[in-house]
């Protein structure tokens, strides 16, 4: 996948996820530790579309025109979130916060249920240093993203 794209400063770039649109598979989403990249033209070309380390992107499976991707810098960052695109992921400019956390959060990871895919769960790595690596918590939406609340994630690690 565009190899010269992904090399980084110190070499090769950490690619952390990639999402596959369900009904245009020229249309490919990269969640790395350089950003946010989208093809769509299976790779020949990518852009650019969110800056800063991304951790986890995913399309809705029932409604493609909408993809998550989640931006976290390890140790924190006032732009840490999930961001939601309502255009296949040309661009990802709705900043889900309502009751996400907004402090200490690090990496982050989502999941899309199939069964309902207005259901979503965020894993939320702590970016405190006394804590690194440990799960600061796990949060849940049922409408799309508009709202997120912490659910129990007892014993659960990063790690």
């Amino acid at each position: 996948i565009g190899a010269a794209l992904f090399d980084g400063p110190d070499g090769v770039a950490s690619i952390a996820a990639i999402a596959v649109h369900p009904a245009v598979s020229n249309v490919v989403l990269v969640a790395s530790d350089l950003g946010l990249f989208r093809t769509a033209d299976a790779g020949a070309t990518f852009t650019q579309v969110r800056a800063g380390p991304a951790s986890d992107v995913a399309f809705d499976p029932s409604n493609p025109t909408i993809a998550f991707a989640a931006i976290g810098r390890v140790f924190g960052d006032s732009r840490n979130g999930i961001y939601k695109s309502k255009d296949a992921g040309a661009s990802f400019d709705e900043h889900l916060r309502k009751g996400f956390p907004s402090a200490n959060a690090g990496r982050i990871r989502i999941g899309i249920a199939p069964s309902d895919t207005r259901v979503l769960y965020a894993a939320v790595q702590s970016s405190r240093n006394a804590n690194f690596g440990e799960l600061a918590g796990l949060y849940k939406t049922v409408d799309g993203g508009a709202n997120w609340m912490r659910v129990g994630a007892t014993g659960a690690s990063c790690h």
